[in-house]
């Protein structure tokens, strides 16, 4: 039951992340991702669907092993990386609002 919650969590902060990333690849453009196997797979599959694969294909293997296996306690870990990661993300998303005030107030 812990499992099944723990990558209800992990599905729910990886779609955040999903979605934060494509908004600012599309603001920024693929110099603004730091993964290089996401740009990689972005310049060349397209956005969405190099997205799906580096973001998607990972949480997707993390979860299948550790439905297969019970893998609970190394599932805990990974949710707490991608907890931390979408924490980051959020951040960044504060910091980006900032930028942009900031940046509006000088045009003015």
């Amino acid at each position: 039951m812990i499992l099944l919650a723990l990558i209800a969590l992990a599905t729910a902060l990886a779609g955040f992340d999903y979605q934060v990333t494509e908004r600012r690849l599309r603001k920024y453009g693929l110099g603004a991702e730091l993964n290089p196997l996401t740009r990689y797979l972005c310049a060349h599959v397209g956005l969405r669907n190099g997205l799906l694969a580096s973001i998607g294909v990972t949480h997707l293997i993390w979860s299948a092993c550790a439905l297969y296996y019970g893998w609970t306690t190394s599932y805990a870990l990974y949710t707490g990386y991608v907890l931390h990661d979408g924490y980051v993300r959020y951040l960044s998303l504060e910091m980006e609002r900032d930028i942009d005030a900031i940046r509006e107030k000088c045009q003015k």
